[in-house]
């Protein structure tokens, strides 16, 4: 598995033009000059561009709770680090998961 870099796209279930909003909660731990991101990341991240506009429903707009994809090995500054199998829940209605398209980096591989 991947390990998630400030650089990673991640969108919502809807994703042909949704991006979630990269907001890394550490940066002193790089790959190639960019953050690796770590828990709680991606949560509460901001959703732009969901395309579920239908009346009666609502689109995602922000990351609310992640349910996968956190090293149980490796850590920063006790934090466990994201792999390319995060994966959580948006705040869209009906409630869609986010997930990761890529992972921002191709070098750097770690066991969940």
């Amino acid at each position: 598995m991947k390990v998630l870099t400030d650089q990673a796209f991640l969108a919502c279930a809807h994703r042909t033009t949704s991006k979630v909003k990269n907001t890394p909660s550490q940066s002193w731990v790089t790959i190639g000059g960019k953050s690796v991101l770590v828990e709680p990341d991606p949560v509460p991240w901001t959703i732009n561009g969901c395309p579920n506009i239908v009346p009666g429903q609502k689109p995602c707009t922000s990351t609310i709770k992640n349910v996968t994809g956190y090293s149980s090995f490796i850590t920063i500054n006790g934090h466990p680090i994201c792999l390319d199998t995060v994966k959580g829940l948006t705040d869209g209605l009906p409630s869609v998961d986010y997930l990761v398209v890529t992972p921002g980096q191709d070098w750097v591989n770690a066991a969940e």
